[in-house]
């Protein structure tokens, strides 16, 4: 898709969907840094790789893409569905999951459309980067934190 800014135009990568990138609200990217950086939003590192990303580095992305008007769906735009990845939509992180990179699936980074547990990000966990380089399995909540354990119920 071209967008054209003062007469000038510029490419805007898209979802393999064909729909554009969602934005999450400004709060809800910024509890999603502080999620990734531990509480300081300052130090805030991709949740899939582990490198340093910082205030503004990376994008906040959705692991379930959102179809037609998927925004008014609290799950869909909640925090459990947000998730800070480096890269671009063609490269690292980000690349592999708009690429639908197995791995990537399997860690939790991306989720396939469809009803039930298996496509509820509540529900599926993510693997982020441990202290001592092993992946620890998390799972996302609504508050914007890392939790142990499954949500109720599962």
């Amino acid at each position: 898709m071209k967008v054209s800014t003062l007469g000038r135009s510029r490419h805007v990568p898209q979802r393999r969907t064909g729909l554009p990138p969602f934005n999450f609200p400004y709060r809800m990217t910024l509890l999603v840094r502080e999620r990734a950086g531990q509480g300081d939003a300052d130090l805030a590192r991709c949740e899939a790789c582990g490198r340093l990303l910082g205030r503004y580095g990376g994008q906040v992305q959705p692991r379930v893409v959102r179809e037609g008007g998927a925004k008014a769906d609290p799950v869909a735009s909640g925090i459990a569905n947000a998730v800070l990845l480096c890269g671009t939509s063609f490269e690292l992180c980000l690349g592999a999951c708009v690429a639908e990179d197995r791995d990537m699936e399997t860690r939790g980074f991306w989720i396939r459309n469809g009803n039930g547990p298996g496509n509820d990000p509540r529900s599926v966990p993510v693997v982020i980067p441990g202290p001592s380089g092993l992946g620890v399995l998390v799972w996302l909540n609504d508050s914007g934190a890392y939790s142990c354990q499954p949500p109720n119920g599962n």
